[in-house]
C-alpha cells in the first residue's frame, strides 16, 4: 500500500482509498477521466502487422479458438488443394485428347485404348474432385463460418477492454446471414462448435 496526494486537499491517502479521507474528493471519477482521456484506437485503421499481433495475443489467451482457427486455415488449405487437384485432372484430359486427336490425324489409327483409359480416368477424377469441393463447401462453410464471427465478437470484447482498441465487422450486403447471426452472438452462452 502506497500514500499518494489528494488533488483537491493536497493530504496524503491511501492510493487503494476510492475517495479522499480528508476532503470526500472522489478518486474512482479521475481514474475513470484517465481512462476515457486514452486514445482508442481503430482496429480496421491498424497495419496487417499490428492485426497480426493482436490476434495473436488474443488466440494465445484463448487456446480453444486457437485451436478452432487452426482447423479453420486446415480446412481452407484442404478445399484449394482439392479444387487444385480438380483443375490439374481436367488440364490432363485435355491435353491427353489434343494428343490423341493430333495422333489420329497423323497416323490415320484410332487413340491407342490406354490412352483413352487415362483419359476416362483423368475426367472421372476431375468430375469427383469437383463435386467434392462444392460439398464441402457447403457443409463445413456455416460451421467454419460461424465459429470465426464467434471468435471474432469475444475478440471484439477483449480489445475495447483490454487494448482499448474498437473493432468493427464490416459486412456486405451478401453476408446478410453472417451479420444477422454476429448481431445474434451472445458472448455468454455462445460457444464455438468442436
Amino acid at each position: 500500500m502506497a500514500l499518494i496526494t489528494c488533488q483537491k486537499c493536497g493530504k496524503q491517502i491511501s492510493d487503494t482509498a476510492k475517495a479522499c479521507i480528508h476532503c470526500g474528493f472522489s478518486l474512482v471519477r479521475e481514474e475513470k477521466k484517465e481512462t476515457a482521456a486514452r486514445e482508442i484506437i481503430d482496429y480496421n485503421k491498424l497495419s496487417l502487422d499490428d492485426k497480426n499481433v493482436l490476434r495473436t495475443e488474443f488466440l494465445k489467451k484463448n487456446p480453444a479458438y486457437e485451436v478452432c482457427e487452426k482447423k479453420r486455415e486446415r480446412f481452407l488449405m484442404f478445399i484449394n488443394v482439392s479444387f487444385c487437384s480438380g483443375v490439374i485432372s481436367l488440364f490432363l484430359f485435355v491435353c491427353l485428347w489434343g494428343g490423341g486427336f493430333i495422333y489420329h490425324q497423323v497416323t490415320k489409327e484410332d487413340t491407342p485404348v490406354f490412352i483413352l483409359i487415362i483419359m476416362l480416368v483423368l475426367f472421372v477424377s476431375a468430375i469427383i474432385s469437383s463435386i467434392a469441393n462444392i460439398l464441402q463447401r457447403k457443409v463445413f462453410y456455416k460451421k467454419h463460418r460461424h465459429n470465426e464471427l464467434i471468435i471474432n465478437k469475444n475478440m471484439r470484447k477483449w480489445l475495447k477492454e483490454e487494448k482499448n482498441v474498437s473493432y468493427t465487422l464490416l459486412f456486405s450486403p451478401k453476408q446478410r446471414k453472417d451479420k444477422d447471426f454476429f448481431e445474434s452472438i451472445d458472448i455468454l452462452k455462445d460457444d464455438i462448435e468442436r
